[in-house]
């Protein structure tokens, strides 16, 4: 347990490593104050700003987020104490975006409004859409856009669609990159290690 201490009493308590369940765990105690040497900020009720003044979460950061584990929620059992739920993020090479709903065809057709909030973070090329039908029917997309989606299909059934997009200025996002410090050295696999020098004395000079 790390604790940054400032002209306030003390104002996070910051566990690393698996003795905290997870990488980094963050509990707030008091109002505000700033981390010493990078300017993040800590607001009263425990939430955390990093490159934030007014954080609006219990961790709110401004920037870009990378962690070599998984990302997770967690939640307690509804029925049995002892035990959590831990659910992870799921992850691809992308910064994608996505809504999903059901719809029902009408005369054959069914147009599918595109949510305010997914059109105005999603990048304009690039939209994907999968159609589900509830029942025997042929379907296929006549139109889409992030101004609306238009199903056909060959009979008025329900259906379930997912439409994935991109993440509005991230349609260059790279997933493959340069290391940003060398790795550390490995150790020979077992076998091919070098002899030390005593031992190559006792097996004969080899």
């Amino acid at each position: 347990m790390h604790r940054i201490a400032t002209r306030f009493p003390l104002v996070l308590a910051i566990s690393l490593g698996p003795a905290a369940g997870a990488a980094l765990a963050v509990q707030g105690t008091r109002e505000a104050a700033c981390l010493p040497g990078v300017g993040d900020v800590a607001r009263f009720g425990g939430d955390v700003g990093i490159g934030e003044p007014n954080p609006t979460a219990a961790l709110h950061v401004d920037g870009d987020f990378v962690a070599t584990g998984v990302k997770s929620f967690v939640q307690a059992h509804p029925e049995d104490p002892t035990r959590e739920i831990w659910f992870v993020c799921l992850e691809g090479n992308e910064a994608g975006t996505y809504f999903r709903g059901t719809a029902r065809l009408s005369g054959g057709s069914a147009r599918i409004p595109v949510p305010e909030e997914f059109r105005l973070v999603t990048e304009p090329e690039g939209l994907t859409v999968q159609l589900t039908p509830v029942g025997k029917a042929r379907l296929w997309l006549e139109e889409k856009s992030l101004e609306g989606i238009l199903v056909r299909g060959d009979a008025d059934v329900e259906f379930d669609y997912l439409v994935n997009g991109v993440r509005r200025g991230q349609a260059g996002f790279e997933p493959l990159r340069a290391r940003a410090s060398a790795p550390a050295p490995q150790a020979a696999p077992r076998g091919e290690r070098p002899m030390p020098a005593i031992h190559r004395e006792l097996a004969g000079g080899r």
